[in-house]
């Protein structure tokens, strides 16, 4: 089972379902998880201080690590988007100020 395309939280209940049907154990289903995960996750995760020690505490870090990889994108796109389109005018028309 690959990652491919699945959200982070899709590929991990997959993940679950299929670890607890297979053979492997601890170091091996860890290793088994980190090898399917996207190149880009699995770079960022093994970069950390303090590497998960349990599958469990890898599947959490790879959804979390992902959500704020798109929040990311996100921000960044929304940025593009107002150096492209700046508003024109951000001064209140007259007449309409606060407190008048």
């Amino acid at each position: 089972m690959e990652q491919e395309e699945k959200s982070y939280n899709k590929y991990v209940q997959e993940f679950k379902k299929i670890a607890k049907r297979s053979s492997y154990k601890r170091s091996s289903l860890i290793e088994e998880f980190k090898r399917r995960l996207n190149r880009t996750i699995r770079r960022k995760l093994t970069k950390v201080e303090s590497l998960p020690t349990t599958i469990e505490e890898w599947q959490k870090r790879a959804v979390r690590l992902n959500r704020n990889q798109r929040q990311s994108r996100v921000e960044k796109r929304l940025l593009e988007r107002n150096v492209a389109y700046p508003r024109r005018n951000t001064q209140p028309r007259r007449g309409y100020e606060e407190g008048s």
